[in-house]
């Protein structure tokens, strides 16, 4: 029986030991910044197989911060030089300008800096998000949506969207920042891939204790198995953009984690006046949160 035992207890060992060092080996890779990481094991414990399915998700967010923190310094040139345009012709080196194209640099300078700012956050965005908790406030539904309109008033000419905007709420109760980041986002995904000249759709409303935005334009249909993909970090869909430019592909992802820092949820859901419909529900004040 003794005999038996220190068998039983070495086989048990070594069933034990086994899957921890394939973990060991997941961890050296992602410490060591390696391409590929070791497959994820089909066999073993269940609760280790998911700890070493979290430690791939992991690397995998990792690469993602590493791609932003490209891409933040591929964009800062071509900014820095679109800055350094604006501020000539706002002192008027190149010339005098009209009434009409004075109110346009205006837009532009607001974009400018509102597209700087970004970029600077853009270097530790993942971790702002890992790391962030909302601010709470209440926000006056007009000024809000008036303001977010004005800023982005070039853009919807540009491209000719009218906009419907249905408001059913006087205040909302959200962080300022993430909810204005959530609407930056939808409206330039209405934009590039929306129909040119169609309205866009805006709605705000409350349904129990949910707050709830609906960003809707006429498009191209996305087919279901396809929507959920759309949320998640570098994910494109198949459709063309409106301005031939290659997206991030981080669009509706910063949308689904603004929403979730918010306690919410963002999706895409079918409605009878529009081709796509961006769904976000965030809690209400008299939620427990």
């Amino acid at each position: 029986m003794l005999g038996v035992s220190f068998i039983l207890i070495a086989l048990g060992s070594k069933a034990i030991l086994k899957p921890v060092s394939r973990l060991e080996r997941v961890i050296t890779a992602i410490s060591r910044q390696e391409e590929a990481l070791p497959a994820i094991s089909t066999s073993g414990p269940k609760e280790l197989i998911f700890l070493e399915l979290n430690l791939h998700r992991l690397a995998g967010r990792l690469i993602q911060l590493e791609n932003l923190r490209h891409a933040s310094h591929e964009l800062k040139t071509p900014l820095a030089s679109i800055k350094e345009g604006c501020s000539l012709l706002t002192e008027k080196v190149v010339g005098p300008l009209n009434d009409d194209q004075e109110q346009v640099l205006s837009l532009l300078n607001i974009s400018t800096d509102r597209l700087n700012l970004l970029v600077v956050q853009l270097l530790d965005y993942n971790l702002l998000l890992q790391q962030a908790s909302p601010i709470f406030s209440k926000i006056k539904s007009e000024h809000f949506f008036e303001e977010f309109l004005t800023e982005n008033s070039l853009a919807i000419k540009q491209h000719d969207n009218p906009i419907n905007l249905e408001i059913d709420l006087p205040s909302i109760f959200a962080d300022y920042k993430l909810f204005r980041r959530i609407l930056d986002n939808l409206l330039s995904n209405a934009i590039a891939h929306g129909s040119k000249g169609s309205p866009i759709f805006i709605k705000l409303y409350q349904q129990d204790n949910m707050q709830f935005l609906d960003f809707s334009n006429r498009g191209k249909n996305i087919p279901v198995e396809q929507r959920s993909a759309l949320f998640q970090a570098f994910s494109r869909g198949e459709c063309v953009r409106n301005d031939r430019v290659t997206g991030s592909g981080l669009g509706l992802s910063i949308v689904a984690d603004c929403a979730r820092i918010m306690f919410g949820k963002a999706k895409m859901v079918d409605v009878d006046y529009a081709d796509v419909c961006i769904r976000v529900c965030i809690p209400g004040k008299e939620t427990n949160i």
